[in-house]
């Protein structure tokens, strides 16, 4: 957010979403074509450019230590770092603490297109809300110390959510019987059913003998 870059966060979704089942050590390669395209670069820029425009993305995001890539040819391997920006080697999170938690996001967000209309504020509040239980609130007071961005940037990324129909909001009264109206409000967030990742099918038991 800080640094404004929508390409490198796209780009950093589309890599943990491509090594997230862990068969090649973390690791996947694609021609510097292919990258192009999966960052969208190639719509606006020669077949050149838009390679080129594609590995300085990625060398941003070895910039952070999110990342580590190299060339061969225009072969472009990239390996997940840990996401933290420490630039420890990565491993699956498996939910038991706080710094291993994670979140889900449904493939048919890029194959449909959901990510298409999403500015940076809108990108980034996306991911904030799918990390937290549904029926969260997210105040606009606390972004700066919860997130370390601007409270104008976290209500326009929000309405941006509720806008494009991939977040719904609902309004939440609690009892305040010291305040004028005797109740306060907060708005509730949670995402839609079109970006909810399918839940596992359950496996039918055995039939007994």
């Amino acid at each position: 957010m800080t640094g404004r870059d929508l390409r490198g966060l796209k780009a950093y979704l589309i890599i943990v979403a491509a090594c997230s089942n862990g068969d090649n050590g973390w690791s996947t390669t694609h021609d510097s074509a292919v990258w192009a395209r999966l960052m969208d670069i190639h719509e606006t820029a020669t077949d050149q450019s838009a390679r080129t425009g594609a590995w300085r993305t990625l060398r941003r995001l070895q910039a952070r230590k999110l990342i580590e890539c190299s060339r061969s040819g225009t072969l472009i391997t990239v390996t997940l770092l840990r996401e933290d920006g420490s630039g420890k080697p990565y491993d699956r999170p498996v939910g038991d603490a706080e710094e291993n938690r994670f979140l889900q996001i449904p493939t048919t967000f890029w194959t449909l297109g959901r990510d298409e209309d999403l500015d940076l504020p809108g990108l980034a509040l996306f991911l904030v809300v799918a990390r937290e239980k549904n029926g969260s609130t997210f105040p606009a007071d606390k972004a700066p110390e919860w997130y370390g961005w601007s409270p104008d940037t976290h209500e326009r990324g929000l309405k941006k959510l509720v806008a494009l129909g991939l977040v719904e909001r609902r309004e939440h009264r609690t009892k305040a019987p010291l305040s004028p109206l005797g109740f306060t409000m907060a708005h509730q967030y949670q995402r839609t059913a079109i970006t909810r990742p399918r839940k596992p099918r359950k496996t039918a038991a055995p039939a007994g003998r």
